[in-house]
């Protein structure tokens, strides 16, 4: 069988008999979207292979959660854990990324409103089956940014030598359930459910147990789009009043998990071109770097910052040039 007859034979199962079936934008990963209408219903499929090394496990236990805790994650409708689909809610096109396009009239109220989300999240308790997002496990990641983007495994090693340290003071902060990709690409605008509910939430099969101000940093310093800095400090201040901490430690805490996460996230993006023949991610360094190189300035960094500046290169136009040159080079992972 063809992978289209697996999954109307799963949509029949589930209940849905001829529908109509186009594709959605998908991931970084290996995961396919499809929007599915039914006798005037839509859904949205996932598609997650297991071949490609892919478990939906994660996401229906985070989703289940998430609702539980009174969140807009999609209602699950139908799922084989075997096959790898997931027929769920769907919450419709209003993606945060969307809706700012061309206008940010709209951009202070709806972000805040995605803050509002992480501060109730961070008063729940986590599921106890979630894995921890240490600083061991922090270092590792962070270290992808010297074997993909610098090619340069001695660099992998310096970070994760000088970067754990680091990172053993984000351990100790106050835990919560981080679900790692909380952009407005991941988050859609329900302006007719109240309070909580009116963020639809996406993409959440990564979470794990982390320190609090991981998923603000994924908001504010937004690898695909750049946040209104006149919002920036408001909402720092939104979620640090939430959540109980005080403001010197939440900065100091923020420049440590934007350039963990930074690091990370220059690793992941020339990954997706040299071993997954996804180029277009290459365009999206520049701002990546830009966020790393404000956040070590403050000064938890002063012992990390010269010596990670000396080992990277600046992604100036011949080295982005040579990610995208060599898309689909590297067949080892």
């Amino acid at each position: 069988m063809t992978r289209q007859s697996d999954i109307q034979t799963f949509l029949t199962s589930a209940g849905l008999k001829d529908p109509k079936v186009s594709p959605l934008a998908g991931d970084a990963s290996s995961r396919r979207y499809w929007r599915v209408a039914h006798t005037g219903t839509s859904y949205v499929l996932m598609d997650a292979p297991r071949e490609s090394g892919l478990d939906i496990g994660p996401y229906l236990g985070v989703a289940l959660h998430l609702r539980n805790y009174g969140y807009s994650a999609p209602e699950i409708l139908a799922h084989d854990t075997a096959s790898g689909f997931v027929l769920m809610e769907d919450l419709g096109d209003s993606l945060y990324a969307r809706l700012l396009a061309n206008t940010r009239d709209a951009e202070l109220p709806i972000y805040e409103a995605a803050v509002d989300v992480l501060i109730d999240l961070a008063q729940q308790e986590p599921p106890l089956s979630t894995e921890p997002y240490d600083a061991n496990d922090m270092a590792q990641k962070s270290a992808l940014a010297g074997k993909w983007y610098a090619g340069r495994s001695e660099v992998s090693h310096f970070i994760w030598e000088n970067l754990k340290p680091l990172l053993m003071e984000a351990e100790q902060a106050p835990q919560t359930l981080v679900l790692r990709d909380y952009h407005a690409e991941n988050l859609i605008w329900l302006p007719d459910r109240t309070g909580l509910k009116r963020v639809g939430l996406l993409d959440f099969q990564d979470a794990m147990v982390g320190p609090v101000g991981y998923d603000l940093i994924s908001l504010l310093d937004d690898a695909r789009r750049d946040v209104s800095p006149s919002i920036k400090a408001p909402l720092v201040d939104r979620y640090t009043c939430g959540t109980g901490l005080d403001l010197e430690t939440m900065l100091r805490l923020n420049a440590l998990l934007t350039v963990q996460r930074s690091l990370r996230i220059l690793g992941v993006f020339a990954r997706l071109s040299l071993y997954f023949s996804k180029p277009n991610y290459v365009d999206l360094i520049p701002r990546v770097w830009a966020q790393m190189t404000r956040a070590l300035e403050h000064p938890v960094h002063s012992s990390f910052r010269a010596g990670l500046m000396d080992a990277l290169p600046e992604p100036n136009t011949a080295h982005l040039s040579d990610l995208r040159a060599r898309c689909g080079t590297i067949r080892t992972l």
